[in-house]
Parts: C-alpha cells; sequence; structure tokens
C-alpha cells in the first residue's frame, strides 16, 4: 500500500508508478522511464481511476486545473505515456481510447509496500531538451494550425498582450480597479448533532455536511453554483467528510470504518477499520491521513489496505486529531488535546515519527492557498501569515470569525483552494437533555440541565440502585467522567486526569467505576472507587484501545470492546478475579459492539454488522454456543431488561424496539419474541454511529426509559466566507434559504 516513507507506490504489469518521487520505473530493477512532468499526472491521474471511463474534460481539468489547453496537449500526453509503458501503435493494452467518450485504463493496478529490494529507486536522469519538446505537454498548442502559422499568431498575441499590458498599466495607475469585495452567506441546512462535520470542496463549488432529515443522519451536499442540496446515498450514519484533491470524491467515517464515495455516484467503499474515526485529509499523491478518538494519526492509501500509524503518543498524552496536509504534501499540520503542556497544533511529515509544536490553539489548524493558517482560539478564529518551507507563523493575527462551532476532535471550519472559507457557529449546536419517558413515549420527567450535543451526555450508564448516571463529558478542554443525581440534578467531576477518560460502566456492587483512558498513549482500562478519595487502578493495558461496555451480574467480568485498526472491533471479557488473561468473546472479521450481560451473566446481547447491517445478536457465554439474530431490520444499542425478559434496541429508523426473550435453564436456544415498536427517542443520528455506546437508559422494571434526548431547535446554517481579505471584521451576513 505505502512504502517505508509513507509514498503511495502503484504497480501494474512490469511497471511502477511513485506518486511522491513523481517517477515510472521497471519493478524488476527500478530503472526509472523518462516521462516529463504533465505526461507523468496523466498517468498518475489513470492509474488513480482505473477501470473508469475517463472523458477529455475531466482529465484535462485535473492536469492543468489553472490552464486553458486544447486536445492536442492531451493526445501528446497520453502519446508519451504508450510510448514509455512500450505500447506498439494500435496495442493499447493499458489506455484504451472509447470513441468519442473518452478513455479507460484496463490494466490491473494494485499497491505496494516497498520498493524493489527495499531500496529507494533514484530519481529519474535528465531528459535533453529535443526530447523534452517532442512531447512536452507544458507547450500550450492551436489546435488545426501548421508551424508557421502558430509562430505568426504567437508573434501578434505577444505583441498584442504587450500594448494591453502597457495600456492596462496607465489605466491601473490614473484609477486602480478596487479589489472584490468580502461577502458572508448563510446556508440553512437541515439540523444536525455533528456541526463539525462540514468540508467545502477544493474547487469552491460545493459543500460537504452531515444532517438528518427525514430519516438517518447522512451527507449531504450542497452546491454554491445551483443552489441545491441533496442526500449522499449509501452515507448513513457517516461523520467529519474530506474531499479528494480533484473534488470528485470524499473520505468520510460511518460503521467504524474509513470509506470514500464519488459524488458523481457509485458504490461506497471501504478503505480501512477506524472504530471512533474524527477527521481526515486526502493528498495529491494518493495519501490519505486519518485520526480516531485516543489515537495518533494513521496513514493509508486512497486505494485501501492497512493504516499505518503516522504520529506517536508517547509524549504527547491525548488525542491527536485534525490532520491537514501542507502545499509539499509530505508535511502536514494536526492537533493535540491533551494537558497545557502539549495541547496544541503540530507539524509532522510522512515517513517520520517526529513532529514538533507550533503554537497553541483549541482546534486544528487548516492552511490557506494565499498563505495563511486558520486557527481558533477561545471561540474565535484567526488567520496569520504561515511560511511552508520555515514551518513558522510571521506577522500579527487577524480575526475571521467569532463564535465557531467546536467539538472535541476540532472546529466546524473549511477551506477552499480558491479561498473560501466555511463554517458553523457555535449558536448552531444542538442540545442534549436527559429526559424520562414511559413504555408509550409519554415524558415523565427530566434531569439535570441541558448541555451541548457534541461535548456531554455521552454513553451513560446507571447505578444499580438508580440514583446516579455515570457519563463522560468535556469540560474546559479536558473530557472526564461525570456522575449525575438522578433526583436532584447535579453534576460533580469523578476524573480529573488530563488524558481523555470515557465510557464509565458501574460494577454491579455501586461501589466501583472502571472506564477508558489514554494516560500511557493508548485507551487503557481503568477503575475507580465511588467513595471520597478513592484510588484509581490500571485493569488492562495492551497494543489496543480498549471501552468497556457492561459489568456482569456477579462481579466476574468486565466486558469491552477491543479496537485495532488491522482487525476492526472484537468483543473480548477481562475476568477480575487477578490472575485470568482477558479473552475474545466474539472475534469475527466483522465489527462486533456494545456487549451486554443477561441477568444470570450466561449470556450477551451484543450488535455486528456481519449482514451487511447492523443487527442485534445473543450468543452464550463464555461459549462455546451459537448465536441468533434477534432484531429484523436493523439495530443497535441493545440493553437487557434486570430480570432478562426483554431485550430493548435501537432500530436503524430511531425507533425503540422491544423484543420477549425467554431462556430457560441450560437450554440451548433462546425463545425470541417479535420485536414490537415503544416510541421513536429523538437521538440525533446517534444510532448509525458506531461509536456510540448506548444513549438511553432502562429502568429496572423495564418501565422507565432515561433518554439522553436532542431538543428540537433551529437549522444550523453554515456561513461562506467569499473575497476574504485579512483585516478587523465588521460581521455583516446576507441570507440564503433555499
Amino acid at each position: 500500500m505505502e512504502n517505508a516513507d509513507g509514498r503511495c507506490v502503484y504497480e501494474f504489469g512490469d511497471f511502477r508508478v511513485d506518486a511522491v518521487q513523481r517517477l515510472l520505473s521497471l519493478k524488476v530493477d527500478g530503472r526509472p522511464l523518462p516521462l516529463v512532468s504533465r505526461a507523468f499526472e496523466t498517468l498518475l491521474y489513470f492509474v488513480q481511476h482505473h477501470g473508469e471511463l475517463l472523458d477529455k474534460g475531466t482529465l484535462m481539468k485535473a492536469v492543468w486545473p489553472d490552464a486553458v489547453v486544447e486536445e492536442n496537449n492531451l493526445n501528446q500526453s497520453i502519446t508519451a505515456i504508450r510510448r514509455a509503458l512500450g505500447e506498439n501503435p494500435g496495442e493499447h493494452r493499458f489506455i484504451v481510447t472509447v470513441p468519442g467518450r473518452g478513455y479507460r485504463f484496463v490494466a490491473e493496478v494494485r499497491t505496494v509496500t516497498a520498493g524493489p529490494s527495499g531500496a529507494e529507486t533514484a530519481p529519474p536522469p535528465a531528459q535533453s531538451q529535443d526530447a523534452l519538446a517532442k512531447v512536452d505537454p507544458e507547450v500550450i498548442v492551436v489546435a488545426g494550425a501548421d508551424r508557421r502559422s502558430r509562430e505568426r499568431l504567437a508573434w501578434i498575441g505577444a505583441l498584442a498582450a504587450l500594448t494591453l499590458a502597457l495600456a492596462a498599466s496607465l489605466i491601473f495607475a490614473l484609477r486602480p480597479s478596487p479589489p472584490a469585495s468580502e461577502m458572508r452567506v448563510e446556508i440553512t441546512t437541515p439540523p444536525t448533532t455533528a456541526p463539525t462535520s462540514l468540508a467545502i470542496s477544493p474547487d469552491g463549488r460545493t459543500i460537504a455536511f452531515v444532517a438528518t432529515f427525514e430519516g438517518p443522519s447522512r451527507l449531504w451536499l450542497r452546491s454554491l453554483e445551483s443552489g441545491s442540496a441533496r442526500p449522499l446515498p449509501g452515507t448513513d450514519g457517516a461523520l467529519s467528510p474530506f474531499w479528494s484533491p480533484d473534488s470528485r470524491s470524499l473520505g468520510f467515517f460511518a460503521g467504524g470504518k474509513l470509506k470514500r464515495v464519488d459524488v458523481a455516484g457509485g458504490p461506497v467503499r471501504i478503505l480501512a477499520n477506524a472504530s471512533r474515526g474524527r477527521s481526515g485529509a486526502w493528498s495529491r499523491d494518493g495519501t490519505i491521513l486519518f485520526a480516531m478518538l485516543g489515537t495518533p494519526i494513521f496513514r493509508v492509501c486512497d486505494t485501501g489496505g492497512e493504516p499505518i500509524a503516522l504520529t506517536q503518543l508517547e509524549g504527547q498524552p491525548g488525542s491527536h486529531f485534525a490532520p491537514q496536509f501542507l502545499p509539499d504534501n509530505r508535511h502536514f499540520l494536526y492537533w493535540v488535546r491533551g494537558s497545557s503542556a502539549v495541547s496544541g497544533v503540530y507539524v509532522g511529515q510522512l515517513g517520520s515519527s517526529q513532529s514538533r509544536r507550533l503554537f497553541d490553539a483549541d482546534a486544528g489548524a487548516t492552511y490557506m492557498s494565499s498563505g495563511q493558517l486558520l486557527y481558533l482560539r477561545q471561540g474565535t478564529l484567526f488567520a496569520q501569515e504561515f511560511d511552508p518551507l520555515r514551518l513558522e507563523l510571521t506577522g500579527k493575527p487577524y480575526p475571521v470569525a467569532e463564535q465557531v462551532a467546536t467539538g472535541a476532535q476540532g472546529a466546524g471550519v473549511s477551506v477552499s483552494g480558491t479561498g473560501s472559507i466555511a463554517y458553523r457557529a457555535s449558536s448552531a449546536v444542538a442540545r442534549r437533555q436527559f429526559v424520562w419517558f414511559d413504555r408509550s413515549g409519554k415524558e415523565i420527567g427530566t434531569v439535570g440541565d441541558s448541555v451541548s450535543a457534541i461535548t456531554g451526555l455521552s454513553n451513560p450508564s446507571l447505578s444499580l440502585d438508580g440514583q446516579r448516571v455515570a457519563l463522560y463529558q468535556l469540560v474546559n478542554g479536558n473530557t472526564d467522567i461525570w456522575l449525575l443525581e438522578t433526583k436532584r440534578g447535579v453534576f460533580s467531576r469523578f476524573t480529573s486526569d488530563v488524558a481523555d477518560d470515557v465510557m464509565p460502566v458501574w460494577s454491579p456492587g455501586g461501589d466501583r467505576i472502571v472506564f477508558s483512558s489514554n494516560r500511557t498513549g493508548i485507551g487503557d482500562l481503568y477503575q475507580k472507587s465511588v467513595t471520597a478519595g478513592g484510588s484509581e487502578e490500571r485493569l488492562l493495558s495492551t497494543a489496543q484501545t480498549k471501552i468497556a461496555t457492561d459489568w456482569s451480574p456477579d462481579g466476574r467480568y468486565v466486558l469491552f470492546n477491543s479496537e485495532d485498526p488491522k482487525r476492526g472491533s472484537d468483543i473480548w471479557a477481562l475476568p477480575l478475579d487477578g490472575n485470568g488473561k482477558p479473552f475474545p468473546a466474539v472475534q469475527t472479521d466483522f465489527e462486533e459492539q456494545n456487549g451486554q450481560f443477561s441477568a444470570d451473566g450466561n449470556w450477551i446481547a451484543y450488535q455486528s454488522d456481519e449482514s451487511g447491517r447492523v443487527e442485534i445478536y445473543v450468543q452464550p457465554f463464555p461459549g462455546p454456543g451459537n448465536k441468533w439474530q434477534i432484531s429484523t431490520n436493523g439495530g443497535s444499542q441493545v440493553r437487557w431488561r434486570r430480570d432478562g425478559k426483554e431485550l430493548f434496541y435501537v432500530a436503524l429508523d430511531g425507533r425503540l424496539m422491544s423484543v420477549s426473550i425467554r431462556i430457560a435453564s441450560n437450554a440451548r436456544a433462546p425463545e425470541v419474541g417479535t420485536p414490537v415498536m415503544l416510541f421513536a427517542p429523538q437521538l440525533g443520528g446517534a444510532v448509525e454511529r458506531a461509536d456510540f455506546r448506548h444513549q438511553y437508559i432502562v429502568s429496572a422494571d423495564g418501565q422507565r426509559f432515561l433518554v439522553a434526548t436532542v431538543l428540537a431547535g433551529a437549522n444550523s446554517p453554515i456561513t461562506v466566507i467569499l473575497n476574504w481579505k485579512p483585516r478587523p471584521l465588521r460581521f455583516e451576513h446576507s441570507s440564503s434559504t433555499d
């Protein structure tokens, strides 16, 4: 997939294409094959889109994005490619011409991990001027003109250009043309609980965002030229979209995977395992960087493969988020969320685990093609000049926007290659409120105050006596476990480490809580007593991120998800007798999550995407034994009633479902009833997201449900800044509601 220094390398036939070194070579001995720049760019685009029918306009726009060219330029490039690949006239083993429609690269392409014998390949030899003159696609030609005519046109054009330049200089000296005025446009979107999940395309024409409208949350596209918006099929539960450099594809996270989809249509492709994926960046060399909760930055090729860790958490406790490539496509920015000593914007480099801190910020930084970095401090978005060679900020910062929305993983800001800026304001962030409902969906009470949907009330766990809820939330830049009294609605802090403490689970006796924390650089399991001054203890440390999901009724086992970018998510059990080793309870090639013990501890219920969508299953614990599917039309967030006679889960359309279940003593198979709908809680897109453990709690008798409800509110506008200039702001908006 990638070689040792992080490059994406492609192979087909007898040839190898190195996207970073801009090198075409032979696989057998690494001998470079001369190919001028535009011809190589054309070949690289063919290889990265092999099998697709590419029309001439698409190819020319991809290879000459900033120039007006004729078809002859493309023809020269393709001729040079065929000559370099040794194709005989009319042979077309690699590039097939489809008359009247375009071209298709038909060779089988695969990605590799290293150069021949692991050695670095040498750069191509310098080409002679004669060779360059023969096929150089940088030369802009006029179709249908002979050499003498082209020379005469060139001289006439040069003379006309000189005359126009002199005239223009006189006009501008007398009356300078005013610069284009800055404009701020508000675009209304459907509601969202993921306001930071937005991205403007590199060509500045389209905004991708996450929203919920008449169904599950998914990716939407909003054209800035036509004003139309549409959902993208196959993107249910998506988060954190990011664009390909050519503005034709989107990367995003859903169902514990990193995925990509072409915006013009086509199947969604899985690129890598990415449980709790949060942000990504896509280079023109075909490298994707992505971040997950509690992990370093990973890299993978845009054709898929096994992720490789790129940064290191040692010395930077916290989480690494918001990777952004710099113009050389080798260096990249990322943001560390952690203690004040380590949090801030860092710069790293492909092929190296070394990085250095650049400056303090409250979210990730974004590079603008005009030479500034955008970054956030205390809700204000600033821009400051940045030297991409010396990797230093210069000059003074200028405010761009105020009250910008932020979440645990970064800010809701995106920049196009044309300099347009898109962001959401903090006022667009939805809020959650704990609400008690009966089985019919009637509201019977609330607990505590409402909080931001992206910083609090996440994945609650109810104590056995029903008096306290353990949850985690982000407060003052620190993610910790908090306790909420169900009667008084009072919050109290339970942990205070500078690392991320998340996903609490109560012990059956109500005296301890187990949780996950990345204090040592990875998500390990800890437990802490709830008594005043209770001590903390690390229960389990492995190379994988671990998330506790339940504690057995007899107190002997803790169920947890073991999440690995190589394997995905499996369900494991940790014996608490002090001598036992963790063992897999459910381990397949699919994503299994959210294991829950039955009342007697002899069965577990969980969710898996084995069927192609998430469904609910039960199976014996610790096994062996068969599994039985419980849900009939998709489901997640399963919970048992305290007596074990009923299961609850959330269907993929957001409805809370009930299923009667009877498991006789020593029975080999459960008796399962037909799922029945209870009501539709407002979970705000949490149904499809694999990184949500649960957003509701069931009372002991199964008659009441405490739900982290998303409160109804206004739509969530996205502000687009056109023609931004680095100067003090006047916050003036024009509105667009179509």
